[in-house]
């Protein structure tokens, strides 16, 4: 194979992994975007349930109050 085969094969291994690179940093950009709305949302559920846990008061045994 002469140099001139070869540099050409390196482009085009190279044009290949630029082309994966950057599909790649397109999944790794939006999976990030999304983990922090995954993020967002647990921080939101836990506040809910700690507001809820201090709120009510722990359960008794005494019937309701139309009893």
């Amino acid at each position: 194979m002469n140099y001139e085969a070869e540099i050409e094969q390196l482009q085009i291994q190279t044009a290949f992994q630029e082309s994966a690179l950057s599909d790649l940093n397109e999944v790794v950009t939006r999976q990030d975007e999304e983990l922090r709305v995954i993020k967002k949302q647990l921080r939101y559920l836990n506040e809910m349930l700690k507001r809820k846990d201090e709120g009510d008061p722990a359960p008794t045994n005494e019937p309701p109050p139309h009893y």
